[in-house]
């Protein structure tokens, strides 16, 4: 299939995976904006009599699931890859969307599974991050930590970074049909 044709059929796609992300985002700053104004407003008194140990923990979980965030979404495409060039891929079950999806994998083969790749990693990326932020707006509730109100904030500007480009979607796709290519010739 010419690039030119599988690049329009994802391009068509991309403001899912922008609306999936964005939605999130919202999530997490919607809490951060209303633990900031109960803060504000002294509508819940802070935690003071003890060790800020909400704000150590919510550090040491940020830790793990930025390495997380790191690892999990590379390992998710080199097992991808290595199915779709073992030809043992197969589409997640999604109901109802299903359809359209073997509609768009028929007309853009691997390159149409790996944007199916692209999706549930970029979902599982943001929400590595989402869940942090939103420990972190809980963190900052209940102990008014700083520290967790930074965390907070750089969780959600790390997740805006993260809402996809048609161009970085593209990208994306074109390196693991590049790597794909270049494990094939390895692997004879």
């Amino acid at each position: 299939m010419a690039n030119a044709t599988w690049q329009g059929e994802i391009a068509k796609r991309v403001w899912l995976a922008q609306l999936i992300v964005a939605a999130m985002l919202c999530g997490v700053l919607t809490f951060l904006a209303i633990a900031l104004v109960l803060v504000q407003f002294s509508v819940i008194p802070a935690i003071t009599d003890t060790a800020p140990l909400m704000t150590v923990v919510l550090l040491a979980f940020a830790a793990g699931a930025v390495g997380a965030r790191i690892i999990v979404p590379q390992r998710m495409a080199s097992q991808a890859r290595r199915k779709i060039r073992e030809g043992t891929w197969q589409l997640p079950q999604t109901g109802s969307a299903q359809a359209g999806t073997i509609e768009l994998l028929e007309r853009t083969g691997d390159a149409g599974k790996l944007w199916v790749v692209y999706m549930a990693r970029t979902i599982v990326s943001v929400a590595l991050t989402e869940g942090i932020a939103f420990f972190a707006c809980v963190a900052y509730l209940t102990e008014q930590s700083l520290v967790a109100l930074g965390v907070a904030v750089v969780m959600a500007a790390w997740i805006a970074v993260r809402i996809p480009t048609k161009a970085g979607a593209i990208y994306w796709i074109e390196r693991q049909l590049q790597l794909m290519e270049e494990e094939r010739l390895l692997s004879r």
